[in-house]
């Protein structure tokens, strides 16, 4: 008898796929956030 599962190739395949999309998620985040950050830093420069 086993103590331990077996993770099997698909199952690892499965579990990097759904990492790099949450990665990609992230950086599409991440850039969105950058985008508003430097939009709001012109805009307050022309305000002042």
């Amino acid at each position: 008898m086993r103590d331990k599962k077996e993770i099997t190739d698909e199952e690892i395949k499965k579990l990097i796929k759904r990492r790099e999309e949450e990665n990609a998620a992230l950086h599409k985040l991440l850039k969105k956030v950058t985008e508003l950050k430097s939009y709001k830093s012109k805009s307050s420069k022309i305000t002042n």
